[in-house]
C-alpha cells in the first residue's frame, strides 16, 4: 500500500476517535481492505493510457465485486468477500461503477468550473462506500466525513494536476485559473469542514502540513 493510503487509514482511525468512537478491529481490518483495493485499482489505471483498456478494467472489478468470475487485482478480491460478508455488495458495485464513470469523464472534461464540480462527485462514492463498512455511525460524523472527500480530493487534484496533465492523463489546462478555480473550491469547503470538527483547532494544525505541499506546488 502507497503511503498516501496509509496515511489515509491512520487519519480515519484519529479522526473516529475524537468523534467519540472507536472502530472494532474487524471494522478497521475491513476499512483496510477497501483502502488496498482502492490503492491497487488506482495504480492500474495510471497504466493503462487506452479508454479501451481501462473499460476492460472496470468489468473485471465490477464482476468480481459483483460476485461473478472474473479477472480482477487480489485486492478486489478480497474487498468483494468483505462486502457479501457485510451485506453491502449492492452499494460497492454501485459506488465503484459511479468512480469509474466519473474518473473518466475528468480525463476530458476542459471546462474548469464542471472540473472542479465533478472532483467532489468523484471523491463522495469512495465515503459513501467507506460508511457503508462502517455502519451506523454518528450523524455529526457523517456530515464531517462527507465534507471531508471534498477537501481531501480537491487536495489530491491540486497536488497532481500538472503531473496528470503531462503524462496525458487529463485535459484540464493545469494553469493558474484552474489552480485559483480549485483552491477558492478548497477554501469554501474547508471551512465548512473545520466548523463540523469537535476540535476545529486541532484539525487546523493537522492539515498545515498538507496545505504546505499544496501551496509548493503552485
Amino acid at each position: 500500500m502507497r503511503d498516501e493510503y496509509r496515511r489515509l487509514l491512520e487519519s480515519l482511525w484519529t479522526l473516529t476517535t475524537e468523534f467519540g468512537f472507536e472502530l472494532s478491529t474487524c471494522v478497521r481490518d475491513d476499512l483496510t481492505a477497501l483502502v488496498r483495493a482502492m490503492d491497487a485499482v488506482d495504480a492500474a489505471l495510471d497504466c493503462l493510457p487506452r479508454a479501451e483498456a481501462r473499460r476492460n478494467l472496470e468489468g473485471g472489478v465490477l464482476a468480481v465485486l459483483g460476485g461473478s468470475q472474473g479477472d480482477a487485482l487480489p485486492a478486489v478480491h478480497a474487498l468483494a468477500v468483505v462486502a457479501a460478508r457485510r451485506g453491502v455488495t449492492e452499494t460497492l458495485v454501485e459506488r465503484v461503477a459511479d468512480v469509474f464513470e466519473v474518473g473518466e469523464a475528468l480525463r476530458l472534461v476542459t471546462a474548469v468550473r464542471p472540473y472542479e464540480r465533478m472532483l467532489r462527485e468523484e471523491g463522495r462514492p469512495t465515503v459513501q462506500m467507506a460508511l457503508a463498512i462502517m455502519g451506523p455511525t454518528p450523524p455529526r460524523f457523517e456530515r464531517f466525513f462527507v465534507a471531508l472527500g471534498d477537501v481531501g480530493y480537491t487536495v489530491d487534484e491540486l497536488l497532481d494536476l500538472t503531473d496528470d496533465h503531462r503524462r496525458g492523463q487529463k485535459l484540464i489546462d493545469p494553469g493558474p485559473w484552474t489552480r485559483f478555480v480549485l483552491v477558492t473550491s478548497l477554501g469554501w469547503h474547508a471551512v465548512r469542514l473545520v466548523a463540523l470538527h469537535p476540535r476545529p483547532w486541532r484539525l487546523v494544525r493537522w492539515s498545515m502540513p498538507l496545505l504546505q505541499r499544496v501551496e509548493a506546488t503552485a
